[in-house]
């Protein structure tokens, strides 16, 4: 995906589309997507969660970037954060899931430059090539990867 396309898109989605705005997601300045949600968690009692859809230039793919905080605003830490995400594995194909030990870490935010936790970006293009053309590769790939960390996406018909 063209930086371009995911700027085009990214816009598309989150700026003008009303389920997306009526989810909480605000289409940013600096060409990135944010949604800000508490969660109820029964382990870990109220989070507070910040997750960022931005364009990762060296995979050329969109990017899954969040950070998740205690009811006391501490940030989770990885394992803590794995532990959340843990029962959300997703088959990525017939013989291989999607594990959150395997592909949640940290790294630095490529647009705020401050550490985030962060999807894994290498095997995006492979995945998605299994779809085929689709209407706007943002949403798809979002829907299917947000659920590996708590983050559902509405129905959206006019991308289906």
């Amino acid at each position: 995906m063209e930086e371009e396309d995911f700027k085009r898109q990214g816009k598309e989605l989150f700026e003008e589309t009303m389920e997306m705005k009526r989810n909480g997601w605000v289409w940013k300045e600096n060409n990135y997507a944010e949604l800000i949600q508490d969660v109820m968690d029964p382990h870990f009692g109220i989070l507070h969660c910040k997750y960022h859809v931005v364009y990762h230039p060296s995979f050329q793919v969109p990017s899954l970037f969040f950070n998740i905080y205690d009811e006391n605003n501490q940030l989770l830490k990885l394992e803590q954060v794995i532990n959340f995400c843990k029962e959300n594995n997703i088959l990525i194909s017939k013989d291989q899931e999607l594990n959150t030990f395997t592909f949640i870490t940290q790294g630095e935010h490529p647009v705020l430059q401050t550490i985030y936790y962060y999807v894994h970006t290498c095997e995006t293009k492979s995945f998605m090539n299994d779809f085929g053309i689709v209407k706007n590769y943002i949403y798809t790939w979002l829907s299917f990867i947000g659920k590996s960390v708590k983050l559902y996406t509405p129905i959206i018909h006019q991308y289906l």
